[in-house]
């Protein structure tokens, strides 16, 4: 899976989790849209895209401390991974209209979790 980050610098610390590869564990590749500099990273399952951001230097924001109460975590996933997501709900699409560069497969990474299905 693929998801860009329109971020600024991470107002939380780093979350532990490990870097190495487990079967059990998502590939994701996050892309900084300002620089295209791209990071891998392995994530354990449930485990939130922000979590994930954060303990690979990835610069993205949670301003709110990933309560869903602002939109600084705003991420946009490749098509193929978010129709593999549940849509968002009411709360989260009221967040997201905050967001910029707010395009059809936004979501805040805060409230998206990390499945098998992202490989």
């Amino acid at each position: 899976c693929s998801s860009s980050c329109g971020t600024a610098s991470c107002s939380t610390e780093k979350a532990e989790i490990p870097r190495s590869p487990n079967p059990s564990w998502a590939h994701l590749t996050f892309v900084d849209p300002a620089t295209q500099k791209t990071v891998e990273a392995y994530a354990p399952v449930g485990a939130s895209l922000v979590d994930v951001a954060h303990a690979n230097g990835v610069a993205i924001q949670g301003a709110c401390g990933q309560k869903m109460e602002c939109a600084t975590c705003h991420v946009i996933l490749d098509q193929p991974i978010y129709e593999k997501l549940d849509e968002p709900g009411e709360r989260e699409q009221d967040m997201l209209e905050l967001a910029f560069t707010l395009t059809e497969t936004s979501r805040l990474g805060c409230q998206v979790r990390v499945s098998p299905e992202m490989h």
